[in-house]
C-alpha cells in the first residue's frame, strides 16, 4: 500500500472511533444485544493499537505506541492516577485494569492524531463522525420503534443515540 491508502485507511479507523466515542451503538444494543456494544467497542481499540504500530516505524524494530513528549506529562501522570485510584477500589482487578488499559489507549490514540493529522483535518473527521452518528441516530428512530420508552415524559419519544432531538441537533449544529 501506498501512504496515500494508508492515510485513508488511517482516517477511516478514525471516524470509526469517533462514533464509537460519540455513544454508537447507543440503543441498538436494544435490537441487537449487548454483544454488538462489546464487539464495537473492542473493535475500535484494537484498530486504534493496529493505526498507531502501523504507523510508527519502518521496520518492526521501530515500532512503538506512541513517542512520550513532555508535552504530554499531564496526560500520563492523569492515565497513572487513574490506574492506582481504580485499582485501590474495585473487587475485580482483572476488569478494572482491562478498562484502564483501554483508557490509555485511548488517550495514547488521542496524542497519536493530533501529533498526526492538522486541525483542520482532525475537525473534517470529527463532523464526519457526527453527521454519521446522527444518521444512525435517525434510523434508530425511524426503524426501531418498537425500542421507544413510552411511558416517562416526552422527552422519550425520540430515542435515538441520543435521548432527545434537541440533544441531536446541538451535537449535528456543533459539527456544522
Amino acid at each position: 500500500m501506498d501512504s496515500k491508502q494508508d492515510n485513508i485507511l488511517f482516517e477511516l479507523v478514525i471516524i470509526f472511533a469517533f462514533v464509537n466515542s460519540l455513544g454508537f451503538p447507543g440503543n441498538y444494543t436494544k435490537a441487537f444485544g449487548s454483544s454488538l456494544g462489546t464487539l464495537i467497542e473492542y473493535t475500535s481499540f484494537l484498530l486504534q493499537i493496529i493505526v498507531m504500530l502501523m504507523s510508527s516505524g519502518d521496520s518492526l524494530f521501530n515500532i512503538k505506541i506512541v513517542n512520550l513528549h513532555r508535552k504530554y506529562r499531564s496526560i500520563y501522570f492523569l492515565l497513572i492516577v487513574f490506574t492506582v485510584c481504580s485499582m485501590l477500589v474495585t473487587i475485580s482487578k482483572s476488569k478494572e485494569l482491562i478498562s484502564c488499559v483501554r483508557v490509555s489507549v485511548t488517550a495514547f490514540f488521542g496524542i497519536w492524531i493530533v501529533e498526526n493529522f492538522s486541525l483542520k483535518k482532525l475537525l473534517e473527521m470529527i463532523y464526519t463522525s457526527q453527521i454519521i452518528f446522527i444518521f444512525f441516530s435517525v434510523v434508530f428512530a425511524v426503524f426501531f420503534k418498537r425500542y421507544r420508552d413510552w411511558t416517562s415524559s416526552y422527552a422519550s419519544y425520540y430515542i435515538g443515540l441520543y435521548g432527545t432531538k434537541n440533544q441531536a441537533g446541538m451535537e449535528l449544529a456543533f459539527g456544522m
